[in-house]
């Protein structure tokens, strides 16, 4: 679709200032024309056949887009304090994996050929037909099953390999290539079906590692939609959120001069706000009920797979649970040792009077959420899932701000009660900004 628009509104100049939002530009004009006429998805239809037939002429552009692009993701994660070895994807599967993969299944006598049509039946599973190549029309009793799968993953009509076969290629050869132990495919539940019928497919081909393919899905964010234009970019919500974050630091006069760079600090403020908005959501979990007529299921707290609205207030609030919330707590552990010079350096863990912390609630809340922390850490690798760290984070900085006026370090005339509770509070910044960085965020020293 892209190259069909490049030809009639592309601009190398403006391709090559902001590569993602030229071509994003360039997708929301050429799907509105295709709304008025059908002709241009035939157009398309064509430019992705000569693309995949290897043609020079066809490909010259997609390489050029995709290395801007991929430039531009790299500057975007890297500011988003994530790190990728490779990046690669479906449309780099070779011809070759995607002709192993069909010649497998038709060795173990799992593909039908309707006319041309390549299925594999998944019917006994209750996935239908998983469609892997297309070609004329398909007669028969499953129609509608195709005309689903059809709007579900787009399939082609003129014997090019569709996202189906290109994944199962594709997992072949990473599996070569890497020799998992686990695959993990983070795609949004839009595309549960698909996954299902994609991991079905490899588990019917035999392959012994089709049980370490792992599907994490999620929802998307409400009101936005890539074809329609309506989106909200990433670095448009990092530079308001940060301007707001500057404008709220630069309230406090003396506070803002002790930071060494405001602009940068507000930055990662406003980043943080937006991860924590986003891995906050959590897995689905049901309760059952039954009663002399009814066996149904409730929902009992908020899901991850659902789709949620973009809340501004949320980014850039320092009340509640938000992500400001989490760098003012790590910045006021921090702030301990520097208002305290005289304590330091603390002594040995052996040396430390933790006796006198064992007469304080809020200093044995403390204690025991540290003691939980490996616990959640092994829960979230089991489950997958970021919000259980997020609510550790929170829980812990809750019982750290409840702490401030009791468990006091400064003014306390006893050194070694004084060091106790420091020694305490610096052990609840290590893991606070352990559970931070295991999140993509980079804790704070100074706001």
């Amino acid at each position: 679709m892209i190259a069909v628009g490049f030809e009639k509104y592309g601009s190398q100049e403006e391709l090559e200032q902001d590569a993602i939002k030229h071509l994003f530009d360039v997708y929301v004009k050429v799907n509105k024309d295709a709304e008025a006429d059908p002709n241009v998805k035939v157009e398309a239809a064509k430019w992705f056949k000569r693309m995949e037939d290897g043609e020079e002429a066809a490909l010259v552009n997609w390489r050029v887009w995709r290395e801007l692009s991929i430039r531009k993701y790299v500057e975007q994660y890297n500011r988003l304090n994530v790190e990728f070895d490779v990046y690669n994807g479906e449309s780099m599967v070779g011809q070759e994996w995607q002709a192993k993969a069909l010649q497998r299944l038709t060795e173990l006598g799992l593909i039908i050929d309707n006319e041309g049509t390549k299925v594999v039946d998944l019917d006994r599973f209750k996935l239908g037909l998983a469609v892997l190549r297309k070609k004329g029309a398909f007669p028969g009793v499953r129609w509608h099953l195709f005309v689903i799968y059809f709007k579900l993953c787009n399939e082609r009509t003129d014997g090019t390999s569709i996202y189906l076969t290109r994944d199962i290629g594709g997992a072949i050869e990473r599996y070569e290539k890497y020799k998992f132990d686990k695959m993990i495919y983070v795609v949004s539940s839009q595309q549960d079906l698909h996954l299902a019928q994609f991991f079905k497919v490899l588990e019917l081909m035999e392959f012994p590692w089709a049980k370490d393919l792992v599907h994490v899905n999620y929802g998307l964010v409400q009101g936005m939609s890539t074809r329609k234009g309506n989106v909200v970019f990433l670095d448009d919500i990092i530079k308001e959120a940060a301007r707001v974050m500057y404008e709220q630091m630069k309230s406090n006069e003396e506070k803002f001069a002790a930071v060494e760079d405001p602009e940068t600090v507000s930055r990662e403020i406003g980043i943080t706000g937006v991860k924590i908005q986003d891995m906050a959501a959590k897995r689905c979990v049901f309760q059952r009920y039954r009663d002399r007529q009814w066996d149904f299921l409730i929902l009992i707290q908020n899901c991850r797979i659902n789709n949620y609205p973009f809340d501004w207030a949320r980014v850039r609030s320092f009340e509640g649970d938000t992500g400001p919330y989490l760098q003012y707590a790590h910045v006021r552990l921090a702030s301990i040792g520097r208002k305290n010079p005289h304590l330091l350096p603390l002594p040995p863990p052996s040396q430390i009077e933790t006796d006198s912390l064992a007469g304080m609630p809020h200093a044995r809340e403390i204690v025991f959420l540290l003691g939980t922390y490996p616990d959640v850490i092994r829960t979230a690798l089991r489950t997958h899932e970021a919000s259980g760290v997020v609510t550790f984070a929170f829980r812990l900085s809750h019982a750290i701000s409840s702490a401030w006026e009791t468990v006091v370090v400064k003014g306390e005339e006893d050194v070694g009660k004084a060091r106790a509770r420091m020694w305490l509070y610096e052990c609840a910044r290590e893991v606070l900004a352990a559970a931070m960085r295991l999140l993509s965020i980079r804790p704070l020293e100074r706001m």
